[in-house]
């Protein structure tokens, strides 16, 4: 594919290398010598110092024939520009725009699903955006989808469907350990397909004949709620969380509140309410008391506490201790490193953190 990056900062180099490694040919634009200056010593690609949204710029580096337009700059008012350039010009090239105005970011969505007949036509997609991306709600997403997969990591997830693709690690003396995947029916009547299977470290595209062992990692698309079922058979046990501990009441810590609490429509099916099912087992930590006021109005369902998640005494009085799972998602990255390291160290199960850097 080719894609063309508006914004060399972290995000744009980050992403672009992920998309260099995959074999893609990408070109990056920014109107910042320094910024460029940096960019070119990391990536193997071509680094254009120049306005990201000039057209003549973007034909320069070949947005005619790209696959993809995606723009990072720390302008939202740029980003969003840009892609409403190239879709008047260029309609069939993929745009996406990251916004950190989160005004921005739902009063689109808003006005995307009131008028979706009409988006979902002939007519281009509001601002020539085909995807936009709000940090905060990505970040939030992730530890969501995090807690709902409980002990299964890297896991991909599709828009609009219950499918997912998981990865699972085959344990001595399960199921599945010594069959051949043409046997693998006998087995379950879970219907699921090994996509890839990895061994000593090689990754190979199975056949019927392929012998799964002890060690093995294999890539499976399932439902998502078979994943248990999955995990039963790998000879795993899905960690079943009951009480969480959210730290931090800021926007993200928000919006995971609201994604774990509250009940939303997916698919077809329905999120269960975490707090209606299990009851106050859901507490919202922080040091902030507007936060925390606003948190307990939004969220009654939950506990809400105005406390230091870093004091012991604290801890051990509200029970947060015996947890399942702490979440840490203050603004501080590194507090919620230690945080999270913390916790655990007095006997909190599992923690998910939010950080910044992917050093």
């Amino acid at each position: 594919m080719r894609i063309v990056i508006v914004g060399a900062g972290f995000t744009g180099v980050q992403l672009a290398k992920l998309l260099i490694n995959e074999k893609n040919q990408v070109a990056v634009i920014d109107n910042n010598e320094n910024t460029v200056r940096h960019a070119s010593n990391q990536l193997d690609c071509t680094v254009l110092c120049a306005d990201g949204n000039n057209l003549d710029t973007l034909e320069e580096v070949g947005i005619a024939k790209a696959d993809a337009l995606v723009c990072v700059t720390s302008s939202d008012e740029v980003n969003m520009i840009t892609c409403s350039l190239v879709d008047a010009v260029y309609p069939d090239v993929l745009k996406i725009a990251r916004v950190r105005n989160y005004a921005y970011y739902v009063n689109t969505a808003s006005a995307e699903k009131k008028h979706s007949n009409e988006f979902g036509g002939k007519r281009r997609p509001l601002y020539g955006i085909n995807y936009m991306i709000h940090p905060d709600v990505e970040a939030a997403d992730a530890i969501v989808q995090a807690v709902e997969n409980g002990a299964v990591g890297n896991v991909l997830s599709f828009d609009n469907s219950d499918l997912v693709i998981a990865r699972f690690t085959i344990e001595e003396a399960s199921a599945l350990d010594g069959i051949a995947l043409k046997d693998i029916r006998s087995k379950t009547e879970v219907k699921f397909l090994v996509s890839y299977v990895e061994q000593n470290g090689d990754t190979a595209l199975p056949s019927g004949g392929t012998i799964l062992n002890a060690g093995n990692t294999i890539g499976v698309l399932l439902d998502k709620a078979d994943i248990s079922s999955m995990l039963d058979l790998c000879g795993s046990k899905q960690k079943e969380i009951r009480k969480i501990a959210l730290i931090g009441a800021g926007r993200i810590g928000n919006i995971i509140a609201e994604k774990l609490i509250k009940p939303q429509k997916k698919g077809l099916g329905k999120l269960i309410s975490f707090a209606g099912k299990r009851g106050q087992d859901f507490v919202i930590i922080d040091t902030d008391d507007e936060l925390t006021k606003v948190a307990s109005e939004k969220f009654p369902e939950a506990r809400v506490l105005r406390a230091d998640a870093s004091d012991e005494a604290f801890l051990r009085e509200e029970g947060i201790v015996d947890f399942d799972l702490a979440i840490c998602a203050t603004h501080n990255h590194e507090m919620n490193m230690v945080l999270a390291a913390y916790l655990e160290s007095l006997g909190v199960g599992q923690s998910i953190s939010l950080v910044s850097s992917a050093a």
